[in-house]
């Protein structure tokens, strides 16, 4: 009988060290965001690495905020949708070290604006961090032979602020026919066949 209270006690204590456990586990938000840019320099081109990027992380949604300009996104400023209002509180800035660059996020979500000044493109998203993550991998791909200023890529908001619209020739005016002048519509027959072809009009 007493091996048999015995065994129950030490099953009952292993089943609370088990369940208090797992309640005071340490949640920690603490993630190591690894990205990779690269640039592929003509349409159908091999992507290499790209070189010297900037990226910054805001503890901010991108339902609220924006990135307004390639100024902006070089310096680290988000501008709200709302309000105009902006604010330069990066978590985090980091500098590309060879081949990738690494941001440390704290807090989710988090806004990532990724910066290529060598081709003055940038990038911006969203991303959610989950609990007890280590590391999160990443990339960008730059396109400086885009030919849209703004686009979507994947979950990336693309924009080259060097990218120039071609101009667009104006089309000239036609003056409209005076009374007299060829082509004048006024004074002619309704339902004239004049001007346009007819099951009859031969076809030269």
């Amino acid at each position: 009988m007493r091996r048999l209270k015995r065994t129950i006690f030490a099953l009952v204590a292993v089943a609370l060290v088990s369940v208090l456990g797992g309640c005071f586990k340490k949640v920690v938000l603490d993630c190591r965001y690894n990205l990779r840019p690269y640039i592929q320099m003509e349409s159908g081109g091999i992507a290499t690495f790209a070189e010297g990027v900037v990226a910054y992380a805001f503890m901010a949604d991108t339902a609220q905020w924006t990135v307004a300009s390639y100024e902006d996104a070089l310096n680290g400023v988000l501008t709200s949708k709302t309000t105009g209002e902006k604010r330069t509180d990066a978590a985090e800035r980091a500098e590309q070290q060879d081949s990738t660059v690494i941001l440390q996020l704290k807090a989710t979500p988090a806004t990532i604006v990724v910066v290529d000044p060598g081709h003055k493109l940038y990038g911006w998203r969203m991303t959610e961090v989950a609990e007890n993550l280590p590391d999160l991998y990443v990339s960008i791909t730059f396109r400086p032979w885009s030919v849209k200023k703004q686009y979507i890529e994947g979950p990336w908001r693309m924009n080259n602020e060097a990218y120039v619209a071609p101009d667009v020739p104006a089309e000239p005016e036609n003056p409209t026919p005076e009374e007299g002048e060829e082509g004048s519509t006024e004074g002619s027959n309704e339902g004239s066949n004049e001007g346009q072809y007819t099951p009859a009009d031969p076809i030269e």
